[in-house]
């Protein structure tokens, strides 16, 4: 019986369509693992700055993903729990509770309200996190006269999510209910009274819309506190009063101003990019880029019509490339062009769909953290894999990955890979010999062993059945023998930090069934998965 070897490459980590046609690279599973350019590399995890005794002394077990939060802004680094906000101290990562007072009444303390994943908008001295229901934010408007500043919070004004841009702030996740204050309701009324003009000034909100702010942020607060927006922060009645309101001057200036998105649904995130802002929502995704000509505003480019955000933890990156999940499960890339790709992968992610979607970027490697607490998934180089540790924030520090993350190897420490289906194509049935693995391999203790099984069958609508492990001797091959229709070859070890992945493995198969055989296939003694 003649017999044929067929290389199979792991790197190309798990497969984008579950529709493969049969012999197709990608993998049906790989766990701790990262596929490379043209190997598969040891997971090395994430690192949690803070000890264990900090933890437990803070409480900070008892949070449920996604907190805390690890945050890292140009000047302050935060971790946000649920209900709580820390000041973060990198030289030892011990931690300062935040005081909190009540934004209209500074005399009173700050009460949280626990919703969303928590959004850093940041502007150095400046910086506000937002939740969805109540907003926490700190300026240096009082400090700039000598008085004390605090942290404040509201809830009034509901802000979901903000970015910077180009030195503005930017806001959206708009609640009409509650956003104007009874200040801004007044000074409609009155300006639209004047001269008896007949005209409304009523401005009603949708959940569509966004704001942007002036450049440098100064009226990024107006929305919280009218006073401002009439006298400005300095309350010089002899320069402002509601004579001569400050905001007709941005008016007149177009310096900050409204969208509305070109689509119905809620605004779930902004997050910035190299030519603008994107606004991802329930049901559509777009574009604010600037424009100077005539006048400084920003126009809307359309992404994505019909299609929206899992939930707004769904995306991550930095000025070169987003990733998100859609409402469907599919994942995405944008890139600084504005320019949308749709590259798959819904099989792994639509049991996310209804959890807390967290998207953690390392910039150093370029690496994407997929995490909902029970599953996490990395991707890199284009291509997937997942990994044991949850994920809710995480970032690239001193040399490093950081962030807050579970152990790595707490439900499963085993390095696991499945390859999809393979038939050679052989419409008939052939015998698998042994499974060899390639240059790369060594072996040592118990918890540097690998394992071989097959899954497989005997007609293409049965499912498959796993044999036995086989353990992989020291030359670097299993003998496994069974014959089948089609198969799938399962890799495991023990453990994941002990072993080095194989990047190919070689199947020894000869054709049992050669009544519809004509000729050499090339398929007999080609790859599968080659670079």
């Amino acid at each position: 019986m003649k017999q044929y070897s067929t290389t199979i490459h792991l790197s190309t980590g798990l497969r984008a369509d579950y529709r493969n046609r049969v012999n197709s690279p990608g993998l049906t599973h790989l766990l701790n693992a990262k596929p490379g350019p043209d190997m598969l590399m040891p997971y090395d995890g994430i690192t949690n700055p803070f000890s264990v005794d900090l933890a437990n002394a803070w409480g900070l077990d008892y949070e449920r993903f996604p907190f805390p939060q690890l945050l890292r802004g140009n000047k302050n680094t935060v971790l946000a729990c649920q209900k709580r906000v820390m000041f973060v101290n990198e030289d030892d990562w011990s931690l300062l509770e935040l005081e909190l007072r009540d934004a209209d009444d500074v005399q009173s303390a700050g009460n949280l309200k626990a919703g969303l994943p928590w959004e850093f908008i940041d502007l150095h001295d400046t910086w506000m996190l937002t939740n969805g229901l109540c907003s926490v934010f700190y300026s240096k408007k009082k400090a700039m006269f000598g008085q004390e500043d605090y942290a404040l919070v509201q809830s009034d004004v509901v802000i979901g999510t903000g970015c910077t841009f180009r030195g503005r702030v930017m806001y959206g996740g708009f609640d009409p209910d509650y956003f104007w204050k009874t200040q801004w309701k007044t000074f409609f009324e009155d300006e639209s009274s004047i001269d008896n003009l007949g005209i409304s000034l009523d401005m009603p909100i949708s959940k569509n819309m966004v704001w942007w702010s002036t450049i440098g942020g100064g009226d990024m607060l107006w929305l919280i506190y009218p006073d401002y927006f009439v006298k400005g922060p300095l309350s010089r009645d002899d320069a402002h009063g509601y004579s001569k309101p400050l905001i007709l001057d941005y008016l007149e200036r177009n310096e900050s101003g409204f969208g509305v998105m070109p689509w119905q649904g809620s605004v779930l995130t902004m997050r910035e990019i190299r030519n603008g802002v994107v606004v991802y929502g329930e049901d559509g995704i777009s574009a604010l880029v600037p424009a100077s000509e005539p006048t400084p505003t920003f126009g809307t480019v359309p992404i994505l019509d019909g299609v929206g955000l899992a939930n707004n933890g769904a995306v991550g990156g930095d000025l070169v490339e987003h990733i998100f999940i859609d409402s469907e499960g599919a994942l995405w890339v944008v890139n600084g062009q504005l320019e949308v790709k749709r590259l798959g992968f819904t099989e792994f992610f639509y049991d996310m769909l209804g959890t807390d979607i967290r998207v953690s970027f390392v910039p150093n490697e370029r690496e994407y953290y997929i995490s909902n607490g029970d599953l996490t998934y990395l991707f890199r180089d284009r291509k997937l894999s997942e990994v044991d540790q949850s994920v809710s924030s995480a970032m690239f520090l001193d040399g490093g990955a950081i962030g807050w993350v579970s152990d790595v190897g707490l439900g499963n420490s085993q390095f696991e890979v499945t390859t999809d289906t393979i038939d050679h194509n052989i419409r008939g049935l052939k015998h698998i010999h042994s499974v060899e693995f390639d240059g790369s391999f060594s072996t040592g203790g118990d918890d540097n062993k690998f394992y071989v099984a097959i899954d497989y069958k005997y007609k293409p609508t049965d499912d498959f059945t796993r044999t036995d492990w086989v353990e992989v001797n020291d030359m670097g091959w299993a003998v496994i023998s069974v014959s089948c229709l089609e198969y799938r070859v399962a890799i495991k070890s023990n453990h994941y930090e002990t072993t080095e992945p194989p990047s190919s493995i070689t199947v020894k198969w000869s054709s049992v069934d050669n009544r519809n055989v004509r000729g050499l296939h090339a398929a007999q003694i080609g790859t599968i998965g080659g670079q």
